[in-house]
């Protein structure tokens, strides 16, 4: 089943029953993340380049943000203060989706980029 969720943090519940009547209950939670286009995040003086990449990439700001990488399943990769220019190396990592997520007092932004 398809299911559209809010913005934010969202709790699922899934009930599994056998033949017999035997249940099992799992619970996680899901955070759904504002995505940006390119046009916002030029707003906010962030840029990103190359996306898709092949794993290294820059990412230059005009503010100081707490920068946090995840991978498609939410694991954290990476954590840093960024302030003007970082380069980021994911060569070492899987080929495939992760979440840049921007933060400081003012904004809390989550975008996707592609390793190749």
């Amino acid at each position: 089943d398809a299911a559209e969720l809010p913005i934010g943090e969202n709790t699922i519940t899934w009930t599994a029953t056998d033949i017999a009547g035997n249940e099992v209950t799992c619970s996680f939670v899901v955070t759904v993340n504002e995505f940006v286009g390119i046009y916002e995040l030029s707003e906010l003086g962030i840029n990103i380049y190359p996306n898709p990449s092949n794993g290294i990439f820059t990412i230059e700001t005009e503010g100081n943000y707490e920068i946090t990488i995840t991978d498609i399943s939410g694991k954290e990769i990476s954590k840093f203060q960024n302030f003007k220019t970082s380069k980021v190396d994911l060569s070492n990592n899987a080929n495939g989706i992760y979440f840049i997520k921007f933060q400081n007092s003012e904004v809390v932004k989550t975008i996707k980029i592609i390793k190749q």
